[in-house]
């Protein structure tokens, strides 16, 4: 007769000793490695079919703003990502996932998205930019 009540009493124990060890903190930072200090770069979904070929290219240069970041590649074509990335402005690399690009840096990717019209990143409108319908990986790596 008691025991729904203990069995209660012993669930409710558990989520919060659960809860209190941190494994179900909703902290982001608990998540995974943090971004803070880090800058947004330009992002723009992608849903369609992915080409299974690798395409090298290499990031030329890396120009910090005040609320983004804008990674481009030779002949000053902007870098639009489609999964999560950031730059680390302090030196500045490009964080893709679990690979960091300094510039001068060579990738993979699949083949690159020429975006129409050009792109914004920190207010300024480039006028070559690039879609990488996934995350860029080392060469080699």
């Amino acid at each position: 007769m008691n025991r729904s009540r203990y069995a209660r009493g012993a669930v409710t124990f558990v989520l919060a000793a659960w809860m209190l060890s941190g494994c179900g903190s909703s902290d982001p930072k608990a998540e995974g490695p943090s971004t803070e200090g880090t800058l947004a770069v330009p992002f723009l979904s992608f849903a369609g079919d992915i080409e299974d070929v690798a395409v090298p290219s290499r990031l030329a240069g890396i120009e910090i703003g005040t609320s983004e970041a804008c990674p481009w590649i030779e002949d000053r074509v902007l870098l639009v990502l489609s999964t999560p990335a950031h730059v680390d402005p302090s030196v500045p690399v490009l964080v893709a996932g679990e690979h960091r690009f300094a510039i001068g840096d060579s990738f993979e990717s699949n083949p690159l998205i020429e975006l129409d019209g050009g792109f914004t990143c920190d207010g300024e409108q480039w006028p070559k930019a690039v879609q990488l319908a996934a995350a860029p990986t080392p060469i080699g790596g």
